[in-house]
């Protein structure tokens, strides 16, 4: 039996997510409006865990009209034929995917095979854009938006970079504008 989390504190993770540029909180909220319910023990955990908690539900929300990585079918990754890979293959090719589809390939991997390999380099790997579509923006994107960002967020991007994606174009522009 569920525990109905409070509607306002849901609503207020979710629309902090969709302000963070983590993903589109129109279906969220739709959910939300309709009761979304969480199991007793993730609310007996400390806020963060029911953060947690929340999360996992909403993973895999890669974009519109895609289904959750719970309800996706292999089809709907961007690994092509995902099941029939060994988690070391699909954990070299994971470096440069967006959040959204890291989230779509975390919540896959968890209701399919469920591979600490895999599961645990996606964690290692998602975190906080430097900005709102930073990973949907191509390098000469990024570049362009450099030039109109502080010194403190430049140096986030090229952190970013090397830890994610590895854009060497990217990388380069950060340095750029950090030599102004």
């Amino acid at each position: 039996m569920g525990v109905q989390l409070g509607r306002e504190a849901l609503t207020e993770y979710i629309r902090g997510r969709e302000r963070r540029g983590v993903l589109d909180g129109r279906q969220e909220l739709r959910e939300v409006e309709m009761g979304v319910r969480l199991d007793e023990r993730s609310l007996e955990r400390p806020p963060i865990a029911a953060s947690a908690t929340i999360e996992r539900m909403f993973a895999g929300r890669a974009r519109s009209g895609s289904r959750a990585g719970a309800f996706a079918n292999e089809g709907d990754l961007p690994i092509a034929d995902y099941d029939q890979q060994t988690a070391d293959d699909i954990v070299s090719r994971l470096k440069g995917f967006s959040q959204r589809e890291l989230r779509l390939i975390d919540a896959y991997e968890r209701k399919h095979g469920n591979r600490a390999t895999i599961t645990d380099r996606i964690a290692k790997l998602v975190g906080e854009q430097p900005w709102a579509g930073y990973d949907e923006q191509d390098v000469d994107g990024v570049a362009a938006k450099l030039d109109t960002v502080d010194s403190d967020t430049a140096r986030e991007v090229k952190r970013y970079e090397r830890d994610r994606k590895d854009r060497a174009g990217v990388i380069q522009a950060a340095d750029k504008r950090l030599a102004r």
